[in-house]
């Protein structure tokens, strides 16, 4: 017991909201953490339980009599009963399933432990459904109630509250009537395959293993652009607007009604009008500078975004969001992904955040930088205050598949990225500018690396 309870430790440690039933007895053993709530019930309590009395059946003859009984089958066959029972008790709109001693099957439990933070704060649809699984769909043979069936993996499922209550009806309207027809319990996946075979329910069934790819669930996600312009860029931005449209779920375009650099109110441009542009939100936020990208929509996106950063003078490859999607997909979770990394690990001026070629960050990790120091030097060099604020607020970043100009650019101008009018580049200042903003920041660039400045 002191294992599995080992085991649920790990879980609760990756601050993942929590709802636990326990057997009273093991009240002693529960951690007291704030993102754990622990409900006692006994096997008694239990729909389940209680749709079995009275009816009479065997368990199928397995190499562990002492561990495949009747209690262990029915406490399988309650885990829809038992997300059913907290959907009650919260609000939310999706829930998951996920087994006490989870962490058992884990063979790189720190990379488990992002993607269960990162399913915890993604955006999911409705409908919505996943159920991991190891056999493809085969006919229901006899079989099916001799042994242990591996069309689903068991230690895990997610849904909306929704669909997983129709799944529940459908155990209160058959699960009684299987066992008393075969008198015959069996494991909970015997009789989800059943379920899904007899009687046409869609689990959203995805290949995994009992190992980490048993929490793989896909999840779509939700991408939005967030981007600034400025007068003399308004057409030349339009041409980033018309490659991010198919790539993104929203554009957060930021334009402030008056300009530092440029005087004079601020008309918005007329194409932005145009049945085409639907798809993009205008910011009238105040003027940040370049950071404006960073700052300016930030209110506005949803916390469960990923947020694609970028300049406003490049057109950008019609495949490089499906291109970074695949690591967001990957083991890392929430954090800030780079393109073009490598290659700024070796030329860079200062930090890895490069807005011109893309950066994507999911919200969530932006929830300090509306309070983070804006120094004056910071409207220059943008890009190294980003990098400063994901050293000083622990966010990771992490290469994307991107890497060269062709792959991040729809056009090219001598082999680079485009060059446009009243750019900071020009200013010839980057280096004056770094040096000012490690003075306000108190840090030190060396390189890529960001350092505290003692």
């Amino acid at each position: 017991m002191e294992t599995c309870f080992g085991h649920f430790r790990a879980l609760v440690e990756t601050g993942v909201r929590i709802h636990a039933f326990i057997s009273r007895c093991y009240e002693d053993l529960v951690p007291e953490v704030k993102n754990l709530t622990v409900e006692f019930l006994e096997l008694e309590d239990l729909d389940t339980w209680q749709a079995l009395q009275g009816v009479s059946y065997t368990v199928p003859e397995t190499n562990a009599p002492h561990h495949d009984t009747a209690n262990f089958m029915i406490l399988m066959n309650s885990k829809v009963e038992l997300v059913h029972l907290a959907a009650a008790r919260w609000p939310g709109d999706h829930f998951a399933w996920i087994d006490f001693s989870i962490f058992h099957v884990f063979r790189g439990p720190e990379a488990s432990e992002k993607r269960l933070q990162t399913l915890a704060i993604a955006a999911l649809p409705k409908p919505y459904i996943a159920f991991p699984g190891c056999w493809s769909k085969q006919p229901i043979e006899p079989a099916l109630f001799e042994k242990v069936n591996w069309r689903f993996c068991g230690g895990f499922f997610i849904g909306d509250t929704v669909t997983l209550s129709k799944l529940h009806e459908l155990y209160l309207k058959h699960f009684r009537q299987i066992v008393l027809e075969r008198q015959r319990l069996v494991w909970e996946v015997n009789i989800w395959s059943l379920l899904e075979s007899e009687y046409a329910f869609d689990f959203g069934w995805y290949r995994a293993d009992h190992n980490d790819s048993i929490i793989a669930a896909p999840v779509p996600k939700e991408i939005v652009a967030s981007l600034t312009t400025i007068p003399p860029r308004f057409e030349l931005c339009r041409k980033t607007l018309d490659s991010l449209i198919p790539q993104v779920d929203r554009i957060y375009l930021s334009i402030p009604e008056s300009y530092s650099r440029f005087p004079g109110t601020v008309q918005l441009p007329e194409f932005l009008a145009e049945p085409g542009y639907a798809k993009v939100s205008v910011v009238r936020s105040p003027d940040f500078g370049p950071a404006t990208k960073y700052l300016g929509a930030l209110g506005q996106i949803p916390e469960t975004a990923w947020i694609f950063f970028c300049d406003d003078d490049q057109e950008y490859h019609p495949t490089l969001l499906a291109r970074m999607s695949t690591a967001l997909n990957g083991p890392n979770g929430p954090g800030a992904y780079q393109n073009h990394y490598n290659s700024i690990h070796r030329k860079t001026s200062g930090g890895v955040i490069h807005g011109y070629v893309g950066v994507v960050i999911h919200a969530s990790c932006l929830k300090a930088l509306p309070e983070f120091p804006l120094p004056p030097a910071a409207r220059f060099v943008d890009d190294q205050w980003m990098s400063a604020y994901c050293f000083k607020n622990s966010v990771e970043i992490y290469p994307t598949s991107a890497e060269t100009y062709p792959e991040i650019f729809q056009t090219l101008q001598d082999g680079h990225e485009l060059c446009a009018p009243e750019s900071l580049s020009g200013l010839n200042n980057r280096a004056q500018m770094v040096k000012e903003l490690e003075e306000a920041l108190c840090i030190r660039f060396d390189g890529y690396r960001v350092e505290i400045k003692y």
